[in-house]
């Protein structure tokens, strides 16, 4: 051991290494800076933040694990190991949705900032149990005063929409083209092109958008048709309309890339790869929406069993035991009002 190494504890080790790390991020000085790199964590505390891996590809995990080890030391106070797996565990899976998902910079007031936090805890809700998102939310939101000086006033207060699936009014189509438009980042343009032009334009499940690949896609003299695999198969045509946000989604794709990046299904939910806006007052469009929209618009012009084909739907209730004796599907006439040629929309 060198001399310099003498008397050094793990602890300091692990303080030296996160205070290091701490600089190069250029984290803002405006950030409150409570000083657990000076005493307040224990050896076994600072030794678990240090050595924790979570359940993820290595390439994701690596980007990030200083910048959340850094994160998590400066605002974690107990002595309890457990407590800082959990700390670390959740805190990975937000930073990389924020980095990945929202694309944005590793940086501590962008990724702390309400606005983020409130959008991320919007998606828990549809998974998580209500101890486990109030746990996530004090978490999430204690950080996120250490890092930017917020307060509880500062995020929007949580409310679960009644009716999720309420369609788009056709006044509202110039908003949401508009909205994918202004995505300034290639990621985030492709991204959300691609939702517009399938959830929209074809009436997919983002599970079913978040699984399909460039090959996926046919494009014929008619249009663009995308094929969907799984328990319902098929294969939809995409909605003149929104056709140029599906070409856009698929311009810089290469074959045997996913339509959309990043894409994975991580515990059997599709990561959700809207983005949420910076716009003051202004709602990001959600799939179940824009599906519904497709939907709604289907059953105005179609029979219902033609919908129930195209639209992927499971039996529909009381009236199955009818639609099974109804005629065969027109695919041709079904076809052509989906791509928009018998009507505007």
């Amino acid at each position: 051991m060198n001399a310099a190494m003498e008397g050094t504890t793990l602890r300091d080790v692990v303080s030296k290494t996160l205070t290091d790390y701490e600089r190069p991020l250029g984290t803002p000085s405006k950030s409150v800076m409570v000083g657990n790199y000076n005493g307040q964590l224990s050896e076994e505390v600072a030794m678990t933040i240090a050595n924790y891996s979570p359940r993820m590809v290595s390439a994701h995990w690596q980007p990030i694990a200083e910048f959340t080890r850094a994160c998590v030391s400066e605002v974690f106070v107990t002595d309890s190991t457990q407590y800082a797996r959990e700390y670390m565990k959740s805190t990975a899976r937000f930073v990389l949705w924020a980095t990945q998902t929202a694309s944005l910079d590793l940086d501590r007031e962008e990724i702390f900032h309400p606005s983020a936090i409130d959008r991320y805890l919007e998606l828990g809700r549809r998974i998580n149990t209500a101890k486990f998102q109030m746990h996530l939310a004090a978490m999430l939101r204690k950080m996120s005063a250490a890092f930017t000086g917020t307060g509880r006033a500062d995020f929007r207060p949580v409310e679960s929409l009644r009716h999720p699936t309420v369609p788009y009014l056709p006044s509202e189509f110039a908003g949401l083209a508009s909205w994918v438009d202004g995505q300034a980042q290639p990621g985030r343009r492709r991204n959300t092109s691609a939702v517009i032009g399938f959830c929209l334009g074809a009436g997919l499940r983002m599970k079913e958008l978040s699984e399909a690949r460039v090959e996926d896609v046919q494009d014929g003299p008619d249009g663009l048709a995308i094929s969907v695999g799984g328990s319902f198969a098929r294969a939809v045509p995409v909605h003149a309309l929104w056709e140029r946000h599906a070409r856009s989604a698929l311009a810089h794709a290469e074959p045997g890339e996913y339509i959309v990046k990043p894409t994975a299904v991580r515990g059997g939910h599709p990561i959700d790869v809207l983005q949420y806006s910076r716009v003051p007052g202004r709602e990001v469009p959600t799939v179940v929406r824009l599906r519904s929209t497709w939907i709604v618009r289907a059953l105005d012009l179609l029979p219902a069993r033609a919908v129930q084909h195209y639209a992927g739907l499971g039996p529909v209730g009381a009236a199955e035991q009818f639609l099974q004796h109804t005629n065969g599907i027109d695919v041709d006439a079904s076809l052509s009002f989906l791509r928009g040629s018998g009507d505007r929309w």
